[in-house]
């Protein structure tokens, strides 16, 4: 299967707009010192970045299985694991130069998952409308197909919002201080990403429109040129 023209599949289809790579590049130099002890331990015993992005996926259900049963505390150890691993499975890609589009791919998707999990939970402990949360599941996994579409035809998001941790400061509010701002904050989120989601359709259709043009236009007749080749001969 040939590439559409002007795409980039190997060089920039990954899973992050131009705004996240601006303080994910600086966070990852960052987290290599912070981290560089586990990683080494990581790299020695052959711990793969992706065996890391699975055991957090593990901690990230179980800690919305956890909040559906309404073990609050418990909720928050295991996302506290699942958050410090999602730290580092990046960074032990970078550590020991095994970065892919696919492991970039998988550690999104554990993520989408994750935040899945956690948003039933919530709806289970009636602490968020369920229509706000099919809202915000459909448009936060819409968003992040549209970011590696657009990033294939080299026409990436400026900026994205994908307000996982964002989601999940809300919960540490509601667990510390007893503040419960879960329906309007996930509104507000549903709302930026709606605006995110709309952009990047347009985008996408544009580029596959563009992408169709060329091929269309191969059958057509062009009746001068035929016209032309008749009199010569």
């Amino acid at each position: 299967m040939s590439q559409p023209p002007h795409s980039s599949w190997g060089r920039n289809s990954s899973c992050y707009s131009g705004g996240e790579s601006w303080y994910n590049d600086p966070a990852t130099r960052i987290k290599l010192r912070v981290y560089r002890p586990i990683l080494l331990i990581c790299r020695r015993f052959g711990i793969t970045p992706n065996m890391i992005t699975l055991a957090g996926l593990l901690f990230g259900a179980a800690a919305g299985c956890a909040l559906a049963f309404g073990y609050l505390w418990t909720t928050f150890v295991l996302l506290l694991i699942h958050v410090v691993l999602d730290g580092i499975d990046g960074t032990l890609a970078k550590f020991v130069e095994k970065s892919s589009i696919q492991g970039s791919i998988f550690d999104i998707s554990s993520d989408m998952i994750s935040v899945f999990f956690f948003v039933v939970g919530l709806v289970h402990l009636d602490l968020l409308d369920s229509i706000l949360a099919l809202w915000f599941i459909f448009v936060y996994v819409s968003i992040v197909v549209f970011s590696i579409a657009r990033n294939i035809f080299n026409r990436p998001y400026k900026n994205m919002l994908r307000p996982r941790y964002e989601l999940y400061l809300v919960f540490v509010l509601y667990l510390f201080f007893a503040i419960d701002i879960f329906n309007i904050s996930v509104l507000i989120f549903n709302i930026i990403m709606t605006v995110t989601f709309v952009t990047g359709l347009t985008v996408v259709l544009n580029c596959l429109g563009e992408v169709g043009a060329p091929s269309r236009g191969e059958g057509v007749h062009n009746p001068s040129t035929s016209d032309t080749e008749q009199r010569q001969t």
